[in-house]
């Protein structure tokens, strides 16, 4: 999904080296797909020695530059290749044009590279909706300003959403809302939910909010129960890491088998807000 930065392999380089340092190198996989879009998938490796020990070139290195990438529906299997962009922070990632996310579609993802292999499975579900918007001017400033939305989960259905932003002039692409998630069963019916800016370089721009005048994109993503679990450990991990741009995560636990990271179906209802 072309909505937020490429953090995990990021956090993953460093967090290895802060905390601990693993016996060997780890598949790091990070992938996506929503409706009417092709999949996005980045692939590297951890880092396994400590943090003063790397040069540039080391961490090169560890991004998969010619993984075998394969997404797997109705028994097709569609290759994807390397793309380069300078949307995403790592600047490459695998798709194909020719697949494109359908709603109830289920997906296999399998990622093969320097002897390590990983899979996982995920399906789109149905998108979410939203029924009003409120933008809010922030007390004592002229510049900045506050989303929230109401949501109208799916009836009779224990429903996940996950938020994503994109504002203009200042986001290449959609960036995770901070802390914006909504699950049916924690939330009231009526409750209005803050969707936070996203944040690409917390080391220079630390605000939630919007800047007035700025049309920003927002995508409310209809998650399963194993991509909320994924993204309430990354907000948490947020909240609690001592290093600003490096939250742990040997917590994050997504849902492959052979690799950290995810592949996640993304159910996407996306609006505009002026």
């Amino acid at each position: 999904m072309k909505r937020h930065k490429y953090i995990l392999s990021l956090l993953l380089f460093f967090s290895s080296c802060i905390k601990y340092t693993p016996s060997q190198d780890q598949l790091v996989v990070e992938g996506w797909i929503e409706n009417d879009e092709s999949p996005i998938v980045f692939v590297s490796s951890s880092v396994t020695n400590t943090f003063s020990e790397q040069t540039l070139q080391d961490f090169i290195s560890h991004i998969a530059f010619n993984a075998k990438v394969t997404v797997t529906h109705q028994g097709t299997q569609y290759k994807l290749q390397p793309h380069f962009t300078d949307k995403f922070f790592m600047g490459m990632y695998y798709t194909n044009p020719d697949l494109k996310g359908k709603i109830g579609g289920t997906y296999q993802l399998d990622v093969q590279w320097n002897g390590m292999h990983a899979s996982g499975i995920t399906t789109i579900n149905e998108p979410g909706k939203l029924d009003s918007i409120v933008v809010e001017c922030i007390t004592d400033s002229d510049t900045l300003c506050s989303i929230k939305v109401h949501v109208v989960p799916t009836p009779n259905m224990h429903s996940f959403y996950k938020f994503f932003s994109k504002e203009t002039n200042r986001d290449s692409t959609y960036i995770a809302s901070s802390g914006s998630l909504y699950d049916s069963e924690l939330v009231r019916q009526d409750e209005m939910i803050v969707i936070n800016r996203g944040i690409s370089n917390p080391l220079v721009d630390q605000t939630p909010y919007y800047h007035t005048g700025n049309t920003v994109r927002i995508k409310m993503a209809s998650i399963g129960y194993d991509s909320y679990e994924y993204w309430s450990k990354y907000n948490e991990a947020q909240l609690f890491s001592p290093v600003v741009i490096l939250p742990y995560s040997n917590k994050m636990k997504g849902n492959l088998e052979g690799a950290l990271g995810y592949w996640f179906g993304y159910g996407i209802t996306e609006v505009t807000v002026n």
